[in-house]
């Protein structure tokens, strides 16, 4: 079948939904005083061929994969993700947003080799010419199942509208900071960047490899968890103008956090994992601003279809499932631990005669839970990262304990680096500013050699990196979902207990 046949048949189908969708409703309306299972099972269907109805509106406008068959001239735009260099030509990662001379907008990845001549940047905009080519790889893995990609041989050409200008300002904050240290620390400003923000200069292939084996690579890249310390960093600063918005306080922190969130989201360059995690914060401020309640699942529930709903395209991308997932088993892991935690308090709280033995049991209770915590979320993610990509790392939650507070740090750290460095970049003649970027950096790049040789030290333990035979998907679902049953086994004991604990802290409060 034809391209234009496929554009058709979606665009009837699309008719159809929407007569669907209004008959639905109609007769919702009509039944409005009946059973509210019935009611209830046409919500279901109503919001079933509404997501229907707009994935197929938005693939009509928006193609998933190529318009031409292969060995057919065509001319793509898109962005470089990654840059390979191999011996014969140069591979190109590309983000493909347009297709054909007429610039027909598009969402799909390419694999794009083009002759060894010009130095490509990541992030850098390019018009590749060429035709697709048929792949002769091995059999299709789930990974390629989840995130396609095309075969594409062409010449390349930069374009004018090259960074925009979060990148241009990541990229002088790079080179700024760069300048404050030795050449010997060059790398570790740059994986510094990578760990905050997730966009960076090309990082060694063994440090990828040691990340990998130490079962921590989200680290890499931005995290949606850096979301969370970036709100908790810029509110810092709120709490001493937040006398100044007066009346209208409440508002503007609302609109100052949004603000902060897609700033930074911005700033690290749209990752998948990064505008989830954005979604899920702001709805949880917006939540909260409004009287409403914000749990972990209704903010998971929330954010995903937000995600689905603004970039439908990369909804099955590998990054953005396993986001969602290692969401899900921190939402499980909290509800597990939060229980314990909260009845191991004393119900009276006396003055701290000895300071000393309870911090030290605070620290003790942060580092349990901690544990805990990475130990369930391994529990559910280790199916899926199985069904992904076949492997297993067993001592994942030994390093993310130890590595996830030192991420912690480097976020403020790196941040206040990057400021003085531009402003002592700006301002040449002060050697104050330039000091003081220069400390931020010796300590900064101090913490991430730290990082560095807890990560090599677990990547080199026996059994580090196990490859696992292929797991089928439902094995992998039913395995996530006996889990979470297992959880739910003594709801009523659990929620009976909690009652209890409200009621007890009510009493203290009265």
């Amino acid at each position: 079948m034809s391209y234009r046949c496929v554009n058709c048949v979606q665009a009837v189908w699309v008719v159809c939904c929407s007569a669907g969708i209004g008959a639905v409703l109609g007769l919702l309306f009509q039944l409005r005083h009946k059973s509210y299972g019935l009611k209830l099972v046409l919500v279901i269907v109503a919001l079933a061929i509404g997501a229907c109805t707009y994935g197929l509106t938005y693939v009509r406008l928006c193609p998933g994969r190529p318009a031409v068959e292969p060995g057919v001239y065509t001319t793509l735009t898109g962005v470089i993700e990654s840059v390979t260099q191999k011996q014969r030509n140069t591979e190109l990662w590309l983000e493909v947003t347009s297709e054909g001379e007429l610039r027909q907008p598009c969402r799909f990845r390419v694999l794009a080799l083009v002759p060894v001549s010009t130095v490509w940047q990541t992030g850098q905009r390019v018009r590749v010419n060429g035709i697709y080519v048929w792949s002769v790889s091995r059999k299709q893995g789930v990974l390629d199942a989840l995130a396609p990609f095309w075969l594409f041989r062409g010449n390349a050409y930069p374009m004018a509208t090259g960074h925009g200008w979060f990148t241009d300002t990541g990229t002088t904050a790079l080179a700024a900071m760069q300048k404050t240290v030795s050449t010997n620390r060059v790398a570790s400003a740059t994986l510094a960047e990578s760990i905050v923000i997730g966009k960076s200069a090309p990082i060694a292939d063994t440090t990828q490899s040691a990340f990998l084996a130490a079962g921590v690579a989200h680290l890499l890249a931005a995290s949606g968890a850096n979301v969370t310390f970036a709100l908790r960093l810029a509110l810092l600063p709120w709490r001493f103008a937040a006398r100044a918005a007066g009346r209208w306080r409440k508002t503007a922190r609302c609109v100052y956090a949004l603000a902060v969130i897609w700033v930074f989201a911005a700033l690290c360059g749209g990752t998948l994992s990064i505008i989830r995690a954005a979604f899920a914060a702001s709805y949880r401020i917006l939540a909260t601003s409004l009287g409403r309640s914000a749990g972990g699942g209704v903010t998971l529930t929330a954010s995903c279809l937000l995600f689905a709903i603004a970039l439908p395209a990369d909804f099955t991308q590998p990054s953005t499932l396993l986001s969602m997932f290692a969401t899900f088993a921190v939402c499980e892991a909290t509800d597990l631990v939060e229980v314990s935690h909260v009845r191991g308090q004393a119900p009276n709280s006396s003055p701290a005669w000895y300071p000393l033995p309870k911090i030290l049991n605070t620290l003790w209770r942060t580092m349990f839970h901690s544990i805990i915590t990475s130990l369930v979320v391994d529990a559910y993610l280790l199916p899926i990262v199985w069904w992904m990509f076949g492997q297993w790392t067993p001592y994942s939650a030994i390093a993310t304990v130890l590595l996830e507070p030192m991420a912690a740090w480097l976020l403020p750290l790196t941040v206040l680096w990057a400021a003085l460095s531009l402003f002592a970049s700006l301002v040449a003649q002060n050697t104050i500013l330039f000091d003081l970027a220069h400390a931020c950096g010796i300590l900064d790049t101090n913490l991430v050699s730290i990082v560095m040789a807890i990560v090599r030290t677990i990547a080199h333990w026996q059994w580090s990196l196990v490859q696992m035979p292929p797991l089928p998907l439902p094995a992998a679902l039913l395995c996530v979902i006996a889990m979470a049953c297992c959880r739910r086994l003594h709801l009523p004991y659990i929620a009976n207990r909690r009652l209890r604990i409200q009621s007890r802290v009510n009493r203290q409060t009265i």
